[in-house]
């Protein structure tokens, strides 16, 4: 309903792998890994039941014959990988999560399937993405055409479609695939005359947006309608569950913008993230620094043993650098108010980030909704 939905035209899907189910779930990606690791081992019972295991998954899911061939086909395939190859490492294995997923939402949506390991995403001998060459790749197989779905995540070294070449971007890379499609489609769009907005880069994950902070630890978290793409990867590089940190380079330079909704709300009105970047308007009244450090702060996110607030754009400098430092000393107080040890003060890494260093990581989520609570 959502691909096909009257009012939008969606004509190339990016799909990830299967996540959790609930809470004590395992990711397909994560039981993959582990039937690698048994294939290397030569544990055939134990691979066996992992891939029986990745079979009912995808099972549930569709009932296409093509499906069932896949699942029999990555069966063999991935212990003969794993087992025969002294170097193979899990790239390929890995991989197969969002294949499987492409299979399966080509057959539910009816549009054409496209292997990205073959000749799309180009990796070179480094495992590095080719950039140049996988953007003329893509507009040549998906420019004209309506109706295609790419599995996210992998592509392969040279173009060659092989469980030897298969490369992959690090977990959650499917957002980096969708950026670079995108930003191939906006090449083509400019080139053809139209404008390189044209193209928008939907996102549709589990929440309506991008969030003031984690709704797990900070349940009156709220939606922020608008991000740069500098305040969004900042909140990716501080563990915020938005976009892959890599996700935007390939979008910059175009302007593209992207849209960040609910699969299960589709008609939410979501985040944009775009060049324009959420602002700190003043109203004219005399700001107290106080005042000024709940107005600049923006989004909470943590990362091992690191909370991080990231910050709305100030255009006057000295106001910002005020904002910064009242801001700080704000994170500080609260951290000290509850006994949360901290390695030193909170620090300004950059015009539109401040963080602070825990002495225990087992505090991470209290540090977190403690810092929430003083900035909201």
């Amino acid at each position: 309903a959502l691909v096909k939905a009257p009012e939008i035209r969606r004509e190339h899907l990016v799909v990830s792998a299967p996540g959790k189910c609930h809470a004590a779930d395992v990711k397909v990606t994560d039981i993959l890994l582990q039937a690698h690791a048994a294939a290397k081992a030569r544990s055939r019972l134990v691979y066996d039941a992992l891939m029986g295991s990745v079979a009912s998954r995808f099972s549930q899911l569709s009932s296409s014959p093509d499906l069932a061939i896949a699942l029999e086909s990555l069966a063999a395939s991935v212990y003969d990988d794993a087992s025969s190859r002294p170097l193979s490492d899990a790239a390929f294995a890995a991989s197969r999560g969002e294949y499987l997923n492409g299979l399966v939402m080509a057959h539910e949506t009816g549009y054409e399937f496209v292997d990205p390991a073959d000749d799309f995403l180009i990796f070179n001998e480094s495992h590095e993405l080719d950039l140049t060459k996988s953007l003329a790749a893509i507009r040549r197989r998906c420019a004209s055409t309506c109706g295609v779905v790419i599995p996210g995540f992998f592509g392969s070294v040279g173009g060659v479609a092989s469980p030897a070449t298969v490369a992959t971007f690090s977990r959650g890379g499917s957002d980096v695939t969708a950026s670079i499609v995108a930003a191939a489609l906006a090449e083509e769009a400019t080139a053809s005359g139209a404008a390189a907005h044209a193209v928008v880069h939907e996102n549709f994950t589990d929440v309506d947006g991008v969030l003031t902070a984690d709704p797990r630890v900070c349940p009156a978290a709220s939606r922020i309608p608008r991000l740069s793409y500098t305040q969004t990867r900042s909140l990716a590089l501080a563990g915020a569950a938005v976009l892959h940190a890599d996700a935007l380079e390939s979008l910059i330079p175009l302007a593209v913008p992207i849209h960040v909704r609910s699969t299960w709300e589709p008609h939410g009105e979501g985040t944009w993230i775009s060049l324009e970047p959420a602002r700190l308007v003043f109203d004219g009244m005399h700001e107290s620094d106080e005042r000024l450090a709940r107005g600049i702060a923006l989004s909470v996110a943590s990362e091992g043993e690191q909370v991080t607030v990231v910050c709305r754009e100030v255009d006057h400098i000295p106001r910002a650098e005020r904002a910064a430092r009242a801001l700080r000393f704000l994170v500080q107080a609260a951290l000290d108010a509850k006994g949360i040890a901290r390695l030193g003060p909170a620090e300004s890494t950059g015009p539109q980030v401040v963080c602070v260093h825990l002495a225990d990581r087992g505090q991470l989520n209290v540090a977190v909704a403690t810092i929430f609570d003083c900035i909201n």
